[in-house]
């Protein structure tokens, strides 16, 4: 028995040896490494259990046993962190700590329990035949670790269970069952000789009869059942070097395997892999990263696919730090981009507006001096200092234009022009340059050329004066020759192509320099070119709007002889009378400009306008005060919608930025009433007149549109154009000549804001412009009041309406810089960008303000003008109480225009003190169009 008892031990011993060295061979993880670890353990323990078999005395057996527990110690914690890999056990894992304290614990008690007797007590030794025999008493560290065993053995079994009863895939399921079959073997073993049920456990440890049967069990799933697989092992190792986090989950959404970087995560997001999983499924609900610290994750999500079924899903969390990081770099930069283009659009429209006051100054000045002599050389050299300050008023737009073209806001607007003028402007402008460098300035106009164009003549003159402009810079001696030339276009009868080229005796330009003519602030050869003045704008600008006018600009140009730049544009004719001799045409086009003539009378034609801002209406009123047209104004679109139920009007002009009620919605609910005025003509009344206005607001039911400020030619050409022929009557010029006359003051051409000619081509009239003049001064402190109490209240909307009214009327009176100012606070104000409304509008309403206080002395000088009370015919209260009630009559029937007539005559009398106060304000009513107010101071004095 002894001899069979030694051989099986040796047996076992060598089995256990070659299960190590498959093992050790193939170790690539953890799971084969606590395998390993078990196998090791279970040698120590056989061969020191074989040397307890052959000793024959007590410290021979004490040293055996000794060694043998090197081992024995170890075994089932080992088997167990190999269970836990295998199954994926957080939960095992978690108490490996827990269980190799303790094991060190026992191995110190067991190797003092002579001294201690803590793991063994009351120890003996004696000889039952061939064998020895260890005679004690447990100690209170063998009941622990007995104990400790018997909780590793179900937990283990447990998760062994637990996993097969998950598993799917059939091979995996035969490994875990041969894995269980090994541990359940070894673990009868273990609790047989704890218990010592069968007598031979008295004499012989039955564990060392479970190692090796347990081993075979083991050798079946390494070698049938591949547990040691080395493509599995090193698709396990390879995706745990990975950086992403990665977790697979089954059908039924359990996770069935995650890597290191996973591990390493779930501190972070909740401290479970299952807290990681669910983090991950939420950013991919919400499309969301997930940031841990200073780092930033994506969610992946990928269908597990075998062989056409459905095995669960993949997450993955993907570090994408970097990533966002130059994403946000890039938003940065745009941030910055636009902050700095908001701070340039701001910089040039307050540099345009400081040194447009100047020049303003200088070129009314200049005009007073060409209006007041008559003699030819002070009224050449003043017409020289106007064509200079226009230059530089130019360079200044160059600048603005280059803004609002890279803004996309810069537009091209089309007006009937006369070609004659334009080149007539350019001649003047160009003639003292090239006098003042001794150039020969040559003109070649085709005298067939169409006179009158449909086209934006403005844009057109400024790429001309461009190309010519450089001509002049880069060209010491010769010439200078413009040509103006056409064709006709081919299937559009109404049509030309208009030609201008530019030809110098210049340096001419190198090939390789070419690209560089269209680039912003960059010039040519600029060592050389040094002392010529310029800002490289010039032909970057024109390029663009020739593009946007869908022109073309042609270069010819041989270094060192001279350059030839030409651009081609379609223009649409609306006059075919050609151009003739231009020096001829434009002598005339002068005399014509000279002074206004009203154009035709219409005393049985009748309009309606409907605009909020009283000045808008007042200046309409007074262009059209020679024509004799009745004209009723409306303040709002529901007060003007009531006229045209009451009224049959001929035109209706209706403004389209209106609080309350615009525009658009004032003409819906007109054309939609079964009213005489429904038929009406009407025109839609804009300050934003840009590119495709004519077609938006014909699409909204307009018969046309008019731009602010409202230039008196296009005004009365549409009236006439739109009235019935039997109502317009034409009038001769010199009936016309008598109706126009009056004076500016000198003092006003001191106003540094204001573009007196301006002023007065959009008004028509001095006595308008002087009117006009007056009632803005009156509006602007209520409107700047308005203004900063709408900023103040948040109230962007109604301050964007007021600032948009505040562009129009400034532009009417020939206040051209502030009006630009306005309109860039209103793009502003459109776009809801509060920061550049509260940084720029305290300068705007600065500005404003100035103006008004100004223009105060128009309001002192009238008053100063108008007879003394004591030299007025005093008028009676009785008198006085029946022109109230007629001018109530008045009002009750609509008639305001003899209603107004009645008030301004009071003005004649010496009225009872006690009344002044009240017959001041009903002559003040009129000029805010607040009819409504007269009826009210009518009812105060009943």
């Amino acid at each position: 028995m002894y001899s069979v008892i030694i051989g099986i031990q040796c047996a076992s011993i060598i089995m256990l040896l070659i299960e190590c060295w498959i093992v050790m061979k193939h170790a690539k993880t953890m799971l084969h490494g606590f395998l390993a670890l078990s196998c090791i353990s279970t040698v120590f323990n056989n061969l020191g259990y074989l040397v307890e078999l052959m000793s024959r005395s007590q410290e021979a057996y004490f040293a055996a046993l000794r060694l043998s527990y090197m081992g024995r110690i170890w075994i089932s914690f080992a088997l167990l962190m190999f269970i836990a890999e295998l199954t994926r056990s957080k939960f095992i894992k978690s108490l490996k700590y827990v269980f190799a304290t303790i094991n060190g614990a026992v191995y110190i008690a067991m190797f003092t329990t002579m001294q201690t007797g803590l793991y063994y007590k009351n120890c003996g030794f004696e000889m039952h035949g061939d064998f020895p025999m260890f005679i004690h008493d447990d100690g209170i560290m063998h009941q622990i670790w007995s104990a400790v065993i018997f909780v590793q053995i179900i937990i283990g079994l447990y998760a062994l269970f637990s996993e097969q009863h998950k598993e799917n895939d059939a091979n995996r399921r035969r490994q875990l069952f041969m894995v269980i079959c090994a541990v359940l073997v070894q673990s009868v073993a273990v609790i047989l000789q704890l218990l010592k049920v069968i007598p031979i456990s008295y004499v012989y440890d039955l564990t060392m009869l479970g190692y090796p049967i347990g081993t075979v069990f083991m050798f079946v799933a390494i070698k049938k059942y591949d547990l040691l697989d080395a493509e599995v092992i090193a698709r396990q190792f390879i995706i745990n070097q990975l950086s992403e986090a990665i977790i697979a989950v089954d059908r039924h959404g359990v996770p069935r395997f995650y890597n290191e970087p996973a591990k390493q995560m779930a501190p972070h997001l909740g401290g479970t892999l299952q807290s990681v999983l669910e983090v991950m499924q939420r950013s991919l609900s919400s499309e969301k990263p997930i940031r841990v610290g200073n780092r930033i994750y994506t969610a992946k999500e990928n269908m597990l696919i075998l062989q056409g079924k459905n095995m669960g899903k993949i997450y993955a969390l993907v570090d994408s730090t970097d990533a966002y990081r130059y994403m946000d770099e890039i938003k940065e930069q745009r941030r910055l981009a636009f902050q700095a283009n908001k701070a340039k659009s701001a910089f040039l429209a307050n540099m345009s507006h400081e040194i447009r006051t100047p020049i303003n100054s200088i070129l009314g000045m200049d005009e007073m001096i060409m209006r007041e002599s008559s003699e030819d050389e002070i009224i050449e050299n003043a017409e020289n200092i106007e064509s200079a300050g226009r230059h530089l008023l130019s360079i200044i737009n160059d600048i603005l234009d280059i803004s609002k073209i890279e803004e996309g806001k810069l537009e091209i607007i089309e007006v009937d022009y006369d070609l004659t003028s334009v080149i007539n402007d350019l001649v003047n402008t160009i003639q003292m340059r090239a006098d003042s460098k001794g150039l020969l300035l040559k003109l070649d106009v085709d005298g067939e050329i169409p006179k009158m164009l449909h086209g934006d003549e403005i844009r057109i003159k400024q790429v001309a004066f461009n190309i010519l402009t450089n001509a002049v810079k880069y060209t010491e001696k010769g010439s200078v020759t413009m040509n103006v030339s056409y064709e006709k276009v081919k299937d559009e009868p109404e049509s030309i192509l208009l030609r201008i080229s530019v030809t110098d005796t210049g340096i001419g330009i190198k090939e390789e320099d070419l690209p560089k003519l269209f680039k912003a602030f960059e010039r040519i050869e600029e060592s050389r070119n040094r002392s010529i003045e310029g800002t490289g704008l010039g032909m970057s600008i024109s390029k663009r709007l020739l593009n946007m006018m869908g022109g073309s600009l042609e270069i010819e140009s041989e270094y060192g002889k001279g350059s030839t730049f030409a651009f081609t544009v379609k223009q649409r004719v609306v006059q075919w009378e050609p151009v003739g001799h231009y020096e001829d045409s434009y002598k005339r086009a002068v005399e014509g400009r000279k002074k206004y003539r009203t154009s035709f009378i219409a005393p049985e034609a009748r309009v309606l306008v409907i605009d909020d801002t009283p000045m808008n209406l007042s200046v309409f009123k007074g262009l059209l005060k020679q024509t004799r047209v009745k004209i009723d104004t409306a303040a709002s679109g529901d007060e003007g919608i009531e006229y045209a139920k009451e009224n049959n009007y001929d035109i209706i002009f209706i403004d389209h930025m209106m609080p309350h009620k615009d525009g658009v919605e004032t003409l819906a609910e007109i054309k939609a009433m079964n009213v005489p005025s429904s038929g009406a003509v009407t025109v839609c009344l804009t300050a934003n007149a840009i590119s495709g206005a004519r077609e938006k607001y014909l699409a909204a039911g307009f018969d046309d549109y008019l731009s602010k400020p409202i230039e008196a030619n296009r005004l009365e050409h549409m009236i006439m154009d739109y009235l019935p022929d039997e109502k317009v009557q034409e009038v001769s010029a010199s009936e016309a000549e008598s109706s126009s006359s009056g004076e500016i003051p000198k003092w006003l051409y001191g106003v540094g804001e204001l573009d007196i000619q301006v002023g007065l081509r959009r008004c028509g009239t001095v006595e308008l412009y002087l009117e006009t003049l007056g009632i803005y001064a009156g509006m602007v402190k209520e409107n700047a009041d308005e203004i900063e109490n709408y900023l103040k209240a948040g109230d962007v909307k109604n301050a964007t309406i007021k600032i948009h009214a505040l562009k129009s009327t400034s532009r009417a009176i020939g206040a051209v810089s502030l009006g630009d100012l306005a309109e860039m606070l209103e793009d502003a104000g459109n776009e809801n960008d509060v920061e550049t409304l509260e940084r720029a509008v305290p300068g705007m309403l600065r500005i404003y303000r100035g103006i008004g206080e100004a223009l105060g002395k128009i309001e002192e000088e009238k008053k100063a003008t108008e007879p003394k009370a004591a030299e007025k015919q005093k008028i009676s209260g009785a008198e006085l109480k029946e022109a109230f009630t007629a001018i109530g009559e008045f009002m009750s029937v609509a008639d305001y225009d003899s209603a107004l007539q009645l008030i301004e005559k009071l003005s004649d009398y010496n009225v009872p003190e006690k009344e002044k106060e009240r017959c001041d304000a009903l002559r003040k009513a009129p000029d805010g169009f607040m009819y409504e107010k007269i009826s009210e101071l009518l009812k105060e004095g009943e």
